[in-house]
């Protein structure tokens, strides 16, 4: 079996014409295999694109290698434009075989870059260097076996990025501009050891909001791994069946593979905007054909953090995440002054708020719609008594949420606009 060879004289032209595009073609072949050799200390910089077919002889993934002790550095900037990897060998690896070395480099300053094909690609080390546009954006499933330097942004879209055992991420502080894209179909997979271990999660959304999952497992039987995708926007069945009064406009999607008899904490990242209604009333819920409410769970500094011990059984990893909640909540009631009278409750016309004698304090009012809109406001003075009139007759049929709230009281109640 023949073995072509790409000649030295090709690896010094492509690192010294800095300023022409080139481009790296390695074809299979019925009668052969065709090869790019790195060897160890070596460094081939493509101002082009790097591309391993092997569509004319199919290769096993054992034998697919793109071997590599050194490092491979596509750059793309102004002089040398677009520079891509495209793959369409099955289970291509970008190392030599029984090797833990051997880098490639993807950095981008003014064009986008992407990796591309019918196939998947397994680094070993795989460093992404790039500003937050242009950007990283993956066409096909890769994987990484070494070590994920990020410094910069990749988006995901619709295939897989996964760190596989013993895999590390590295590129801390994780930012709006040095994050994972996943907001579409795509995940981000971490392996997950056997025992205790923290896993984070750096995803984020094409709004430049960085918005990432921190899973703490405090016990885990079985290693496996875990996905983690987002959508920034409400949940399509937030209001299933009943209509949220307070809730979070983003959700995360987990999913878990080979995991057993686990318990874990986690945190969910989220950004201002993502707030509806109040946000001191949102509790994790979890959706999976119907909703399950976390208790243990608390919101704070744009967290929603796991206060308890969940388990497969209390909360597995699988379905949706978010911020919800439907239960009016009494906050504060220094005074521990009674009850706020609302009648008539369901109302078609006029709403009346009967406002306990001893709250001598100025209330603020405040009437939310169902996707937390604030839609009237007042301010109501003791002075002028303590009954106040609302009128709700254009409004449309469905649950509201009244808000009164001063220096001692803050109080939600849910009412009902009928016909």
């Amino acid at each position: 079996m023949k073995k072509h060879i790409i000649s030295v004289f090709l690896i010094l032209l492509l690192v010294t014409n800095a300023q022409a595009q080139a481009t790296v073609y390695i074809k299979g072949a019925n009668t052969g295999q065709s090869g790019l050799i790195v060897k160890n200390g070596a460094f081939l910089k493509i101002n082009g694109s790097l591309t391993v077919d092997g569509t004319a002889s199919p290769q096993a993934a054992s034998d697919a290698y793109l071997q590599n002790n050194g490092i491979i550095h596509l750059k793309s900037n102004v002089q040398g434009g677009q520079s891509n990897l495209a793959n369409n060998v099955s289970g291509l690896k970008t190392y030599t075989q029984g090797q833990t070395t051997g880098e490639v480099i993807f950095e981008a300053d003014s064009s986008m870059q992407s990796i591309d094909g019918n196939g998947s690609v397994e680094f070993m080390n795989l460093n992404i260097k790039n500003t937050a546009n242009p950007h990283l954006e993956l066409n096909q499933n890769i994987s990484i076996a070494g070590t994920l330097l990020l410094d910069g942004l990749i988006d995901i879209k619709d295939h897989d990025l996964s760190l596989l055992d013993s895999a590390v991420l590295t590129g801390e502080p994780f930012t709006s501009s040095n994050m994972i894209q996943a907001d579409a179909s795509g995940r981000f997979n971490r392996a997950i050891a056997s025992g205790t271990g923290n896993y984070l999660f750096p995803i984020g959304d094409a709004n430049a909001n960085y918005t990432p999952l921190h899973l703490n497992l405090l016990s885990n039987t079985n290693s496996g791994k875990v996905g983690v995708n987002l959508k920034a926007m409400t949940h399509p069945e937030m209001n299933n069946p009943e209509t949220a009064l307070d809730y979070l406009s983003r959700y995360w999607n987990i999913h878990q593979e080979g995991l057993s008899t686990y318990s874990y904490k986690a945190d969910f990242n989220f950004v201002n905007a993502d707030i509806n209604g109040m946000a001191q009333n949102i509790k994790l819920n979890r959706w999976e054909n119907q909703w399950f409410e976390v208790n243990e769970s608390d919101i704070s500094m744009n967290v929603l953090a796991v206060t308890g011990i969940l388990s497969e059984n209390t909360a597995p990893l699988s379905g949706d995440f978010t911020g919800r909640n439907t239960k009016p909540t009494s906050i504060r009631d220094e005074l521990g002054s009674g009850n706020v009278l609302v009648y008539p409750n369901p109302t078609s016309n006029q709403l009346f708020i009967q406002i306990p004698e001893e709250w001598v304090e100025t209330l603020t009012l405040n009437l939310y719609n169902s996707i937390g809109q604030s839609i009237h406001q007042e301010i109501i003075n003791r002075n002028n008594g303590n009954v106040v009139e609302i009128d709700m007759s254009m409004l449309s049929n469905g649950f509201y949420v009244m808000n009164l709230r001063n220096s001692k009281q803050d109080i939600s109640l849910k009412v009902l606009k009928t016909k």
